[in-house]
């Protein structure tokens, strides 16, 4: 049974489907297993707060996560950051 959270999320993303969205971000484990399951049509992104980056994205990638989008705050000027992040994404693929 859904609890009151899962059946507004679901409105919501029922809404958003109809209106032509494909593509949603989430932040936590339990909406990301959630959507995937009940919305097979969405392409589920991942969205992280500052900290540990590179665990987490092993972790989600291995999850089968779409798409990770970092916190921009604390990343987004941060250019050695961004390459080395880049760089092990690139090393990952191949």
């Amino acid at each position: 049974m859904d609890t009151p959270v899962q059946k507004r999320v679901t409105a919501l993303l029922t809404k958003l489907g109809e209106l032509g969205v494909r593509r949603v971000t989430v932040s936590t484990l339990f909406f990301w297993n959630w959507s995937k399951r009940r919305f097979p049509e969405f392409k589920i992104r991942v969205g992280f707060m500052p900290g540990g980056y590179a665990p987490a994205r092993r972790f989600w990638e291995d999850l089968g996560a779409d798409a990770i989008t970092l916190e921009s705050f604390s990343i987004n000027r941060n250019f050695r950051r961004l390459a080395a992040i880049r760089q092990s994404s690139i090393a990952s693929c191949n």
